[in-house]
């Protein structure tokens, strides 16, 4: 490496000391991967290395276009699987040939690389390289890695795969080898990130968060990926001890029995994230946090402390172009004040961005599912703000999810924070509502042409009458707008109908609010284009409305069909025309009030009169119909004309009927009339009306449903009904109406989902009046898996006894149902667990599979098929796997040999047949290796007195033994002359050379050394050494013995090899 670059710190440098773990995968999933030994990092002290100094270009900078790598990409996900066979420089070959160029041109590559001589930085050649290398590993699914029966050759790629699959290695290393292997200066960098094992707002666990990623050197500056993190996400894991109470406003189930896996269990999963390649070192460090500060790359170093205490950043906070504002909360670590907190960020004006959160809570003693609600979100242009009130003490976490439609498939972390409440707020009720798109106008408002004028942010409070009137103008053309309003109710959001209504004037829309009582209440605005048929309305606007005044008591509205007020989608597609334009909006003094319209011959009008004050069969008699068919036109003419006998407000919904669909009715156009000074009305007198309307809930998986139209009594009477989906503009025709008899009638219930039907009864004046309103539902079809076998005692009758009491009875059906319902329950349960030990089975995990086994015995289930004797030792297996993995790792006999044993003895289901094979592999290599170093230990004294008597000695003795003493830890500084050859040769006690041979280990060997003692040994072969000293030839072997061992045999030849052709 190169020396570091003088810089200024955030904070006061804090040390941090990291052990670099062979299976530096474990940095992500830690909890599930078993610990290796320590291994020197591989390629990245060579001295002619670039120095370290902070990055100048950022990622946009380097990579200049979207399809930059297009080509390339495509190259490399199409490499042939034969070459995960063959040797790691025919697939480095394959992978970079449409990023190399011509042989003349870089025919001095490697000299150039060994020099300290880079490719220029306007080149794109090594980004090309580093491009395809870094895709063909995101691109392999490890997890998922099928091996086949047999072991992949010895020094092989897919060997290498296996050897990362097993815990044995890491994506950093392979990353570094593979690009020095093409001659790009590439580092491995130890230190911490924030993973899956990461516990918000805790220090460093050094032991748990060690993770390696890599630095590599292109266009003139080192750049930072993570190959892992780019290819490996963990789904579910949540670490510490919390409880989700609230996802988005909606209440967690403490029956998690529909589940089908623990949220908690954290699985891996095969994923490209392109954030990790190139990263901008300022983003980096949110989560990777080295362990020599050079490698932050930054003018301002940031200290372990300033690591542990900044907010929770994920990548997709930058994905989404989100920004920390000067109001932006920068811990992690945050406390409420008097039970409140506010959370603000910049993000860009668009309608793609969807946000989503989650909040939890620390400790035993947390209640599930009690703080749903209590989150204001609200997004406004470019501003998004999190409000959280909270109504009990405790530690908390707030998750902030987010994506982009136009570029995510899904939700991913944007930012956690950590918080802590000694204070609840005072009087703390829940939000009636907690609406996906947030509170106030947004992108969502914005896209469908509604345009503020009135209120920009999300929260409205009322006037002392508890009144509030919002505006906004329209800049597109005709919207079907609608409304609803919520309230809370004991916790829980009900539904307000008729105290809100919306009209437009011109190119204004108006929403008028009269809430019942003091408290809060939810307005929720729903809007898409005219003629968008059969497609749910979306959500584009919500308000929390406050009302402080304790006197308010406010009656409803008059009932306006869809709280509308002007014509409907409806009303233009069945030709129905005002003959006036005037307002549907109508203040008048006068007693009666006319309307006239215009239709079709084919086509009849009926209108709905509604005074809260007044019965619906009362209010019925207000209105009359005149209607007069002018021929000459083809057209029909209505006159309605309505009656009002007191002040107040009335309501006139009127409906259309043709020939072609008899009985079904459909609002074309309402109005709303103010009579008098309705300001003057005694409501403590007048009390509203009470209304015998049935209301009927039905639900079918049928594609209808048969509804009782009329009771026999009233089987002279003319009926019509109203059919339409809440929430949806659909069509003329849409399902269907059919009178079966004088009392039934078919509903069609064309798609799943839910229908109201309202059946009207019509009188001769031309008017109607409600008498049921059908809830109807369609639900999907019936899944198999979710049918139970049902024994025949539970459906074959029981004898009655004659003496017996209708009481008993009563108590004897009654347990019997009981007892049906928990066999049942129990079925459903045990078919679930079975299920979820089943597969865990499949993942070959062992923390997983010991999770789905302890719940399955907990709740003593029946194991009629052996699956909980196969779990155990399955679990058993893997966990000799891990063992085996360590033993592997330490390269000694005396470990290797007994895991080996044990292996063979607990090979459940031959889920241990591949590592065996590597390990039987690894076993036979140090076998060799024993029996050199024996070979070493017998030779006699006169022997080494023999290599050590040379006074000019042959070069192979020389170079032999200076390879021999460097791989034993002596600096060349000290060996510049054979006289100090000597010196070493002639040692006795603990520095004698035998002795020292015999107390070798590998991993104490760097690369570098490594390198230079192979560029030695290369120059002779085995039988020019053995002519030349029998002795010298013992140590030769030795050395070559331990330099083509595993790992280090590849990294060696990484800087020691003929130069791919055209590099």
């Amino acid at each position: 490496m190169g020396s570091s670059t003088s810089r200024n710190s955030i904070t006061p440098e804090d040390s941090l000391q990291v052990t670099s773990s062979q299976d530096n995968e474990n940095h992500n999933d830690d909890t599930k991967k078993s610990k290796s030994t320590t291994r020197k990092k591989i390629p990245g002290e060579t001295s002619s290395y670039p120095p370290t100094k902070p990055s100048t270009k950022s990622k946009d900078n380097v990579i200049t276009s979207q399809n930059l790598f297009e080509d390339i990409d495509k190259h490399v996900l199409e490499t042939p699987k034969q070459l995960l066979l063959d040797n790691f420089r025919e697939l480095l070959c394959y992978l970079t040939e449409p990023a190399r160029g011509k042989q003349d041109e870089e025919e001095n590559v490697k000299k150039k690389f060994q020099s300290g001589k880079y490719e220029s930085p306007k080149s794109k050649s090594d980004l090309m390289k580093v491009r395809a290398i870094y895709c063909w590993i995101t691109s392999l699914d490890l997890g998922g890695l099928v091996l086949g029966s047999e072991l992949p050759p010895e020094n092989s790629p897919m060997e290498y795969l296996a050897k990362i699959k097993w815990n044995m290695n890491n994506h950093a290393h392979l990353f570094a080898l593979m690009c020095r292997m093409a001659y790009i200066p590439c580092v491995v960098i130890t230190g911490v990130n924030k993973s899956a094992a990461y516990e918000l707002g805790s220090p460093v666990n050094v032991k748990r968060m060690a993770a390696q990623w890599n630095a590599v050197f292109i266009q003139g500056q080192w750049m930072l990926v993570d190959t892992f993190w780019s290819s490996v996400c963990i789904v579910g894991r949540q670490t510490g001890d919390w409880t989700i109470l609230d996802i988005d406003g909606e209440i967690v189930k403490t029956d998690n029995d529909d589940d089908e896996h623990d949220p908690t269990d954290g699985l891996s999963k095969h994923q490209v994230n392109e954030f990790y390649f190139l990263t901008d070192p300022e983003k980096c460090i949110m989560t990777h946090f080295p362990a020599d500060p050079q490698w932050q790359l930054m003018k301002k170093t940031w200290s372990l402390e300033g690591f542990e205490n900044y907010v929770y950043l994920r990548e997709m906070f930058w994905n989404l172009g989100i920004k920390l504002l000067p109001k932006s909360k920068t811990k992690c670590l945050l406390t409420t004040e008097k039970g409140e907190l506010d959370l603000e960020f910049k993000v860009p004006a668009s309608h793609h961005l969807k946000f989503r959160y989650m909040l939890y809570m620390s400790g035993s003693n947390a209640i599930q599912g009690s703080l749903d609600r209590f989150v204001f979100y609200q997004k406004s242009g470019e501003i998004m703000k999190y409000a959280v009130q909270f109504p009990i003490t405790g530690t908390f976490k707030l998750d902030i999810f987010g994506y982009d439609q136009t570029k995510h498939e899904s939700l991913d972390l944007v930012c956690s924070y950590r918080i802590e409440c000694p204070e609840a707020k005072a009087n703390c009720q829940p939000l009636p509502d907690n609406p996906d798109i947030g509170w106030g106008p947004g992108e969502e408002a914005k896209q469908v042409g509604l345009v503020p004028k009135t209120h920009e942010g999300g929260l409205i409070y009322t006037n002392d009458e508890g009144m509030a009137e919002i505006k906004f103008d329209l800049s597109k053309g005709d919207l079907d707008l609608h409304q609803s309003m919520l309230t809370n109710k004991n916790g829980s959001p009900v539904s307000l109908v008729d105290y809100s209504y919306t009209r437009r004037e011109g190119q204004m829309v108006i929403i008028t609010i009269r809430v019942p009582f003091c408290g809060q209440y939810a307005l929720k605005l729903f809007a898409n284009e005219q003629g968008k048929e059969g497609v749910p309305i979306p959500n584009v606007c919500n308000y929390l409305i406050q009302c402080d005044n304790e006197k308010v008591n406010n009656p409803k509205y008059p009932s306006l069909n869809g709280g509308l007020v002007g014509k409907t989608a409806n009303c233009n597609k069945l030709s129905v025309q005002p003959l006036r334009k005037s307002s549907s909006f109508i203040k008048t003094k006068d007693s009666t009030q006319t309307f006239q319209l215009e239709t079709t011959p084919y086509t009849k009008l009926w209108a709905e009169v509604d005074n809260i004050y007044m019965l619906q069969q009362e209010a019925s008699q207000l209105i009359s119909h005149i209607q007069k068919t002018d021929n000459s036109q083809g057209k029909t003419s209505w006159q309605l004309d309505v009656k009002l006998p007191r002040d107040g407000e009335y309501a006139v919904n009127v409906y259309a009927e043709n020939d072609s669909e008899a009985d079904r009715l459909y609002n074309v156009i309402n109005y709303l009339i103010i009579a008098g000074d309705v300001t003057q009305l005694s409501r403590s007198i007048q009390q509203p009306s009470k209304r015998s309307i049935n209301d009927v809930v039905k639900s079918t998986n049928e594609q209808s449903a048969t509804i009782l139209f009329c009771e026999t009594d009233e089987s002279d009477m003319s009926l019509g009904m109203e059919v339409t989906r809440p929430g949806y503009n659909d069509g003329i025709g849409f399902g269907f109406l059919k009178r079966l008899n004088k009392e039934y009638s078919e509903v069609g219930l064309p798609v799943v989902g839910k229908y109201r039907g309202t059946v009207f009864i019509k009188t001769g004046s031309g008017s109607v009046y409600k008498k049921t309103v059908y809830r109807l539902k369609r639900d999907p079809p019936q899944d198999d898996d979710d049918t139970l076998d049902i024994e025949a005692d539970d459906i074959v009758p029981e004898a009655i006894d004659p003496d017996e009491s209708e009481e008993r009875r009563a108590e004897r059906k009654a347990e019997k149902e009981r007892k049906h319902r928990e066999k049942k329950e129990r079925k459903r349960l045990e078919k679930k667990l079975r299920k979820r030990l089943q597969k865990s089975l499949e993942n070959d995990d062992h923390y997983e599979i010991q999770a789905a086994l302890e719940e399955f015995e907990n709740k003593q289930l029946s194991d009629e098929t052996g699956l909980k004797d196969d779990a155990r030792k399955t679990i058993a297996a893997l966990l000799v796997r891990d063992g085996l993995t360590l033993a592997m790792n330490s390269r000694k006999l005396k470990q290797l040999d007994p895991a080996i044993d044990y292996a063979e003895q607990v090979n459940h289901r031959n889920k241990l047949n591949l590592q065996l094979a590597m390990a039987t592999r690894i076993q036979e290599n140090l076998r060799n290796i024993e029996k050199l170093r024996h070979d070493i230990l017998a030779l006699d004294q006169r022997t080494i007195s023999e290599i050590r008597s040379y006074n000019t000695p042959p070069d192979a003795v020389r170079e032999v033994m200076y390879a021999t003493f460097l791989m034993l830890g002596n600096s060349p500084a000290y060996m510049t002359t054979w006289k100090a050859i000597q010196a070493l040769i002639g040692k006795s006690g603990k520095e004698g050379l035998k002795r020292r041979v015999g107390e070798f280990r590998v991993d104490n060997l760097d690369i570098e050394t490594g390198v230079e003692c192979k560029k030695m040994l290369t120059k002779y072969s085995l039988p020019v050494v053995r002519d030349v000293s029998s002795g010298v030839a013992a140590f030769y072997v030795w050395a070559w013995a331990w330099l083509n061992t595993g790992i280090n045999k590849q990294l060696v030849e990484a800087e020691y090899a003929k130069p791919i052709e055209g590099l």
